[in-house]
């Protein structure tokens, strides 16, 4: 089009046939031309005059803008989702006689970078740090606060108890020059498992208490409130000593959870320990889904940024779930390679046949590469800014691969490997149960979907 508008009239076309008329203007957008906008007439209709093309002129220059806006967004959404993922654990720590789920929610269907974070890491000598927080604000800012929150925690001698180490943060708030900027913050300082349970040391500074769900099915708050850091220079910050029995359960969640606005108001303390209770004994992996999907279905709309972390001890003779992998990636295609250098890695933790594992990472492979297109083909993709969550679990002999992605559809492991023959669409079509669920089995092999909420599970199973 060279920039120019472009009309044909009527007559015979080179193939003998009517020709019939054509305008075509340019899509410009920032002086370049983005795309081109034609029209065809009937042959019956009189050609296009200088008024329709001023019209379709004026169109094509708003498309051209919007086209352009459409672009700028996308790939603001795809910076903001590599720098969501760099901000959450790539994967949990595995602590002895104990497991640790979590799961991450993005809020408003914008770019921006929540604040909402959770951390888990060893201390040394048996001990392990779990925290959770939220910053103020979203955007650049915020998610460079985050970094240096969890960087700082991670950096601090291993002595430090919860309620100094946020004291440490606080004071680094406070010395920043730019625009203040308050964080609520849970930390827990688990002490060495025993064949009972544990003792913990926990501080929380302005943030909603952890829900400790004990094995007989009650569940309660845990800590002392406290104020929230970067807005005193002396902060009032509490130890709290805890006795954990085996098969107790510490729910960790940001205001996401209590705050979500439904259809009969906030869903509140009462809903979350109503969720919560009926969960006591239940393993960690299992707790956080059923409070993500409870979540997912009782608000409207997006919602604030979420965070979910779950700690349990498990009883002696039972198997704890182990979680292999936890990755949290960008619908980028460099996040297939990602997924199964980080499933070959853990390879000498489980044990497989060699052509079973190489099934295994064709399947993960597939499943992502699979995962990755569907999203990219989706209208919506430019307005969301949620990491893919990868996971691959493991208890006893059992190995569970999970693909967490936002909105419905995707598709099952290909059956060109050893893991496929399994019947099923990820859209819960062919193969599914009703309520959003599809699945098959074909010998030790299971397959399915879990979709609630907006956000869809796929995820397949290996005996």
């Amino acid at each position: 089009v060279d920039g120019r508008p472009v009309r044909s009239g009527t007559g015979a076309a080179a193939d003998g046939g009517a020709r019939r008329p054509t305008l075509a203007v340019p899509l410009v957008a920032r002086g370049e031309t983005v795309g081109v906008l034609s029209l065809v007439q009937p042959g019956w209709y009189r050609p296009f005059d200088l008024d329709d093309e001023r019209v379709l002129l004026d169109v094509g220059r708003r498309v051209g803008a919007t086209l352009d806006n459409l672009r700028l967004l996308a790939a603001r959404t795809r910076v903001a989702a590599l720098l969501q993922a760099s901000l959450l654990p790539q994967r949990l720590p595995a602590v002895p006689r104990a497991e640790v789920a979590a799961r991450y929610l993005a809020g408003d269907a914008d770019a921006e970078v929540g604040g909402d974070f959770y951390d888990a890491f060893a201390l040394g000598g048996d001990e392990y740090a779990f925290v959770i927080g939220d910053v103020s604000g979203r955007g650049v800012e915020a998610a460079g606060l985050t970094g240096l929150v969890r960087t700082t925690l991670r950096a601090l001698e291993t002595t430090v108890g919860p309620a100094a180490a946020l004291r440490r943060v606080n004071d680094l708030l406070l010395e920043r020059s730019d625009t203040p900027r308050f964080l609520t913050a849970a930390y827990l300082r688990l002490g060495p498992r025993t064949d009972t349970g544990a003792v913990a040391t926990i501080c929380l500074a302005g943030h909603p208490p952890p829900v400790l769900v004990s094995s007989p099915g009650v569940a309660r708050p845990l800590g002392v409130l406290g104020a929230l850091l970067g807005a005193f220079a002396e902060p009032a910050l509490t130890d709290q000593v805890v006795e954990l029995c085996t098969g107790d359960t510490i729910v960790f969640f940001t205001d996401g959870v209590t705050e979500a606005d439904g259809p009969e108001g906030r869903f509140g303390d009462h809903r979350l320990v109503e969720t919560l209770t009926p969960l006591a004994g239940r393993p960690a992996e299992t707790i956080v889904a059923d409070l993500e999907r409870t979540i997912l279905r009782y608000r409207v709309g997006d919602g604030d940024d979420t965070a979910i972390m779950a700690l349990r001890l498990v009883p002696p003779r039972e198997v704890a779930q182990r979680v292999l992998v936890d990755l949290h990636l960008p619908v980028e295609a460099a996040a297939v390679a990602v997924a199964c250098q980080a499933v070959a890695a853990v390879g000498g933790q489980v044990a497989l046949s060699p052509e079973l594992a190489d099934d295994l990472l064709l399947a993960v492979g597939d499943l992502m590469t699979t995962t990755i297109r569907h999203l990219d083909r989706r209208p919506t993709r430019t307005l969301r800014s949620d990491p893919i969550q990868f996971r691959l679990l493991g208890r006893s002999e059992v190995l569970r691969v999970e693909v967490h992605h936002p909105g419905p559809g995707g598709a099952l492991p290909g059956t060109g490997t050893r893991l496929g023959a399994v019947g099923g669409r990820a859209d819960g079509r062919g193969g599914g149960r009703g309520g959003g669920r599809g699945g098959g089995r074909a010998g030790g092999r299971r397959a399915g979907t879990d979709a609630s909420g907006g956000n869809t599970c796929v995820w397949f199973e290996v005996d």
